[in-house]
């Protein structure tokens, strides 16, 4: 019984020395993971809230149309896409174009270029492109939208069997 007391006894010397010798290594870190915990927090909350700007954005540009004030539903809806949310920002564009709000197609191809510009996932890219692709050949610029639909052909997308449903008809 002796031994084992010995024993714990030199087991907690050996740790309060290790504590001694390393005592402020030991705060900073703690210190640092308790700094990166707070800061996780504070960015999570700060996206959740411009996630939650955009979407009330949209709402608002969508009851703004719907009372037939296009001019200042267009302006939220582009601003909704200069924010580039992942998710409410194609909306938008679709919005745009389906409702004919936006009749420029140098200004919607703009509006491409912000939503593919943003950090999407293959499969979103893809079905961008197949938008936009769709969107030129409805426009006065076929070849290019043909082109695009050809990319996603070539790629082996996953919208591969719509791009050539489309281009063959």
């Amino acid at each position: 019984m002796d031994e084992d007391l010995n024993k714990n006894t030199i087991h907690n010397n050996k740790l309060i020395n290790i504590y001694n010798k390393h005592k402020i290594k030991i705060y900073f870190l703690i210190v640092v993971i308790f700094t990166l915990s707070l800061f996780n927090i504070f960015l999570n909350i700060h996206q959740n809230n411009k996630n939650d700007l955009a979407s009330e954005k949209y709402i608002e540009a969508g009851l703004y149309l719907a009372k037939g004030d296009k001019i200042r539903s267009k302006e939220l809806f582009e601003e909704v896409i200069y924010k580039k949310n992942k998710f409410y920002s194609l909306l938008s564009l679709n919005t745009l174009i389906e409702k004919n709000l936006v009749t420029d197609t140098e200004q919607i191809l703009k509006y491409f270029e912000i939503i593919e510009s943003m950090n999407n996932s293959n499969e979103q890219k893809d079905l961008i492109i197949l938008k936009k692709g769709l969107y030129l050949i409805n426009s006065s610029k076929e070849i290019e939208g043909i082109q695009l639909l050809k990319s996603l052909v070539e790629k082996n997308s996953a919208l591969r069997h719509l791009a050539l449903e489309i281009l063959n008809k």
